[in-house]
């Protein structure tokens, strides 16, 4: 059940609500391609993305612990997939469900492609509480 507080939070959400977004990077997490659904949810044109790291950008709020898990999963050949939060450029956040694929050529990693849907409310909110119990752990070992 949601409380009073977790809904005042989630007050300044976005809500992606249709579609697919996806954005590819390569290995060092510097947007390469993005379609016009992300651009369009996340509030920065395509020109503002391409060349950026993508974590700075849009998965700036996502615990460092959990962006290096998706990394050493998809640099180990595998897909992940789970919940991630983006950030748009207004500061305002919306969930996806995502899968981090590997990007090949031949048998070598060149980068990363995330393919997003819009992540269901009792998702969400799960999730939150999650973000902020580690984002808070990263917080104290600073």
């Amino acid at each position: 059940m949601i409380g009073p507080t977790d809904l005042k939070e989630r007050e300044g959400l976005y809500r992606f609500t249709e579609g697919m977004i996806h954005c590819e990077t390569d290995l060092e997490g510097k947007v390469t391609y993005v379609n016009h659904r992300l651009c369009r949810n996340s509030g920065y044109e395509k020109s503002e993305l391409l060349g950026k790291k993508c974590e700075r950008i849009l998965l700036s709020t996502t615990p460092r612990e959990i962006r290096d898990r998706i990394r050493d999963r998809v640099l180990g050949g595998k897909m992940w997939e789970g919940l991630l939060r983006y950030q748009r450029k207004d500061g305002r956040l919306f969930w996806a469900y995502t899968q981090v694929s590997p990007l090949t050529e031949g048998e070598e990693a060149v980068g990363f492609a995330y393919i997003g849907r819009p992540a269901a409310p009792d998702e969400i909110v799960e999730k939150e509480l999650e973000f902020k119990a580690k984002s808070i752990q990263e917080k104290a070992r600073k």
